[in-house]
């Protein structure tokens, strides 16, 4: 459990240099909203992203439904609500990213996803 924890922080801190590397502003990170969580919130020209971040050893995704379940997606889309209600002066546009961080024997590489989904209509 510890492991599988260390793996995700170290991942995270590799997504926000990434994001950092590309003149993201990074606002929040492992902000709560309740029990639902954003890896990270950030801010780039006229988008609020929240980017959740996904460690994996040799992985290739094909659909992003494989790495952030519909459930999840929900919950991400709550949270940016819950973002936005506490910081209503923040007039973006609300982006979700997925950023999958690939460890490999020697190093690692980063998989970007920029708008990863959409929220759905209810």
């Amino acid at each position: 459990m510890a492991h599988s924890h260390e793996v995700g922080r170290t991942a995270e801190e590799l997504a926000e240099r990434h994001l950092v590397s590309l003149g993201y502003r990074i606002l929040e990170r492992n902000w709560y909203s309740g029990k639902r969580e954003a890896d990270i919130i950030c801010t780039r020209d006229t988008f609020l992203v929240l980017a959740e971040v996904k460690a994996f050893h040799h992985h290739r995704i094909t659909f992003i439904d494989e790495v952030v379940s519909r459930r999840q997606q929900r919950f991400l889309v709550d949270t940016a609500e819950a973002y936005l209600r506490l910081h209503p002066r923040l007039d973006l546009h609300i982006r979700f990213d997925v950023i999958i961080v690939n460890f490999r024997e020697k190093g690692f590489s980063i998989e970007h996803i920029e708008d990863a989904f959409y929220p759905e209509a209810e």
